[in-house]
């Protein structure tokens, strides 16, 4: 699957499809990713959450496939 850049728009649009399935999905998650991979530490950093809510968010990326994991 070719990779789509992850631009304030394109993270909007993949907010907004999680978010019409039920799923909260933070953007800065998304905007810290947008940089580059990061472990899920550096993810609650960035965020300001704990470590289960940033999981909890990581979770649907993970079995959508917007996310791998390695």
């Amino acid at each position: 699957m070719p990779k789509t850049p992850l631009n304030a728009q394109n993270l909007e649009s993949v907010a907004t499809r999680f978010r019409i399935h039920g799923v909260p999905l933070p953007l800065p998650i998304l905007h810290e990713l947008a940089d580059g991979e990061r472990t899920v530490g550096e993810l609650v950093d960035a965020s300001g959450s704990t470590q289960p809510t940033v999981s909890s968010h990581l979770s649907p990326l993970l079995s959508h496939r917007v996310v791998k994991r390695e």
